[in-house]
């Protein structure tokens, strides 16, 4: 595996984690995860507040960075080839049909 690879993988994980965390403490209309961890101090950001906005501006920018690491992603895992249709060994073939009785008990 490349290190550019890599490299994407890792960042993947981390925005996903934050962009995870960012949602969750954006508040609804029942005041959501925000209103928890903040206590009593989520009334005085309720709204549309300068931390509100922020919140949103981050949201949106972790957003369009997981779109972008996604896409990178499937560009870099994708196998260049130029058959369009998939080929099987023999011993991919045995392992399926190992697979296949496993599964089927």
């Amino acid at each position: 595996m490349g290190v550019f690879k890599i490299i994407v993988i890792v960042i993947q994980v981390l925005v996903c984690s934050a962009l995870i965390i960012s949602v969750l403490l954006h508040s609804g209309k029942g005041g959501g995860l925000a209103s928890v961890l903040g206590g009593a101090s989520a009334s005085l950001f309720s709204g549309t507040s300068i931390v509100e906005k922020n919140l949103d501006r981050i949201t949106i920018v972790l957003g369009i960075v997981f779109a972008i690491c996604t896409l990178l992603l499937v560009w870099l895992m994708n196998p260049s080839s130029t058959t369009t249709a998939p080929t099987t060994t023999p011993s991919s073939a045995a392992a399926i049909a190992r697979l296949l009785l496993i599964i089927g008990g």
